[in-house]
């Protein structure tokens, strides 16, 4: 690919991932900048376009970097994020083989997949898994934010990313979970207190323990809402270990997670549990992706 001398002309792809179909699952927006932008302009970018996440891409010695912001701040992984980015790359020709690219972060090196199946092509990646407790209770101030009572909440767990805050997960009959209706302000401050990124409602049921439906919210991140949420549904494969060990079932091979339908942007997020070519306690991570439009910038 061959891009401008300017320093400020950008390529801007506005993506929709997790979805076969433009204006469902999450958006999302990627930069391909000829040279690495300041910090400070990639976050005014970020909350300029804001989407969930803006992903800046720059490359140099054939080494693809990849950069991700909210509205609000950095962060250093982004699920939906990583799939957009890979799909811009592979349309830009920086895929260093037929089927892969490597992302260089600040949380590691990620090699993304561009695959296909009955359902259409996708992209894919494989993550660790985090640690997961178990909570007696469910943390202080968390179910009066959500509106609900203690006798709402089937389980509590916390989960701890490798190099990331916490993410609390809750586990919810599907009824309640559709009802939700968080005060932000109050869940920001309970976010704040308690150092957690973000929370993941969830319902499952045994009888359909491949087949979760969710929603997460993160307002300390700037998001109150995100459509439809990849991590969240990583640290919900720990999760589906403890429930599945505690119910005497086997653990499915795959995930299918239904999100977005709090906004009528519905998404699948597909996490795979076990292949022969990863690694002990990680998944893949696997979504479609709709690039919707693009256009060049340049900065004033």
């Amino acid at each position: 690919m061959v891009f401008s001398n300017c320093h400020s002309n950008l390529q801007v792809f506005h993506c929709n991932v997790f979805c076969a179909e433009p204006y469902q699952g999450n958006p999302a927006s990627v930069v391909l900048c000829p040279s690495p932008l300041s910090e400070q302009t990639m976050q005014l970018l970020a909350r300029e376009f804001n989407t969930p996440e803006t992903m800046f891409i720059s490359v140099s010695d054939k080494q693809v970097s990849l950069r991700y912001f909210t509205p609000l701040k950095e962060v250093n992984s982004c699920g939906h994020g990583t799939l957009a980015a890979a799909s811009v790359a592979f349309k830009c020709g920086l895929n260093q083989a037929l089927d892969w690219v490597e992302l260089q972060t600040t949380n590691g090196l990620i090699r993304c997949y561009q695959q296909s199946d009955k359902k259409g092509g996708y992209y894919a990646f494989a993550t660790k898994q985090p640690q997961c407790e178990v909570l007696r209770d469910c943390p202080s101030g968390v179910l009066d934010s959500l509106g609900i009572d203690a006798q709402a909440i089937k389980g509590a767990y916390l989960t701890h990313f490798a190099g990331t805050a916490t993410r609390l997960l809750l586990h919810l009959d599907e009824e309640r979970l559709l009802a939700l209706s968080p005060d932000w302000q109050k869940l920001r401050e309970v976010q704040q207190q308690h150092n957690v990124t973000a929370l993941f409602a969830f319902s499952w049921l045994p009888s359909h323990k491949a087949h979760v439906k969710g929603r997460m919210f993160s307002p300390q991140m700037g998001i109150n809402e995100d459509p439809v949420n990849g991590n969240s549904v990583v640290a919900f494969s720990r999760v589906l270990t403890h429930l599945c060990h505690s119910g005497g079932q086997s653990l499915p091979d795959e995930i299918y997670a239904y999100q977005g339908f709090s906004f009528n942007r519905q998404g699948t997020v597909r996490v795979t549990l076990s292949t022969h070519e990863m690694s002990n306690n990680s998944v893949r991570l696997a979504g479609q992706v709709v690039q919707l439009y693009q256009f060049h910038m340049e900065l004033t």
